[in-house]
């Protein structure tokens, strides 16, 4: 816990509701911090998946609005997966549309991975050319 709560974050509350138990589904969770007059808010996606998976569906869409919301935000994921998903997150940006409508949506995170990426164009070149997935930083 000590490494999501760094950078003076704190708790707020869980996002969802019970977890169920037969997935073993946890809990998401929304930080904040003050930051002078400002409150920033970080989401905090856990995923206790045995396997990776593609990033299409809901999942695609909930990543949507993490994107589109310009709030900070890291996906945690089971030991051993955390390479082979950002592939997959890597992959939604092969996609000229789905990357051009992120990027439309909050250029500035994007460009806060590379000085490189200045606009949709570039950032599916670096996704088609594999170096996106190392520019991937929010996937614990």
């Amino acid at each position: 816990m000590d490494e999501i709560l760094e950078g003076g974050y704190s708790l707020k509350r869980f996002e969802g509701s019970i977890p169920d138990i037969a997935t073993k589904h946890k809990l998401d969770l929304l930080l904040e911090k003050i930051a002078g007059s400002d409150v920033i808010k970080k989401s905090i996606e856990m995923k206790n998946w045995k396997k990776a998976y593609s990033i299409v569906g809901d999942t695609y869409e909930q990543f949507k609005a993490y994107i589109f919301s310009k709030r900070e935000f890291d996906y945690y994921f089971s030991d051993g997966i955390q390479d082979a998903m950002k592939k997959q997150f890597q992959n939604v940006f092969k996609n000229s549309a789905k990357a051009t409508e992120l990027f439309a949506a909050n250029p500035s995170f994007f460009k806060s991975l590379s000085n490189d990426i200045t606009s949709a164009a570039k950032l599916v070149a670096k996704a088609n050319n594999g170096e996106l997935v190392d520019l991937i930083n929010w996937v614990k």
